[in-house]
């Protein structure tokens, strides 16, 4: 399972051991473990991302060719 985040704090990160880190500046939105992001939130490192319109079911704007890299 992954949640979106709005990182609040530029930094390094890495969401799971196997991976590689990535680096985010504040306001960059990315999809992380669900793991992270409670830690994230936990520090106010990030918030959860919620869509300005609920009834709407479109999909999350997550640049998807970030995460692949």
């Amino acid at each position: 399972m992954k949640a979106v985040v709005t990182f609040l704090e530029s930094g390094h990160y890495r969401d799971n051991l196997w991976d590689g880190e990535f680096y985010v500046t504040p306001g960059q939105q990315r999809e992380v473990s669900i793991y992270l992001a409670a830690h994230l939130v936990s520090q106010h490192l990030a918030s959860l991302y919620h869509p300005e319109d609920d009834s709407s079911h479109a999909a999350l704007p997550v640049n998807y060719g970030e995460l692949l890299k």
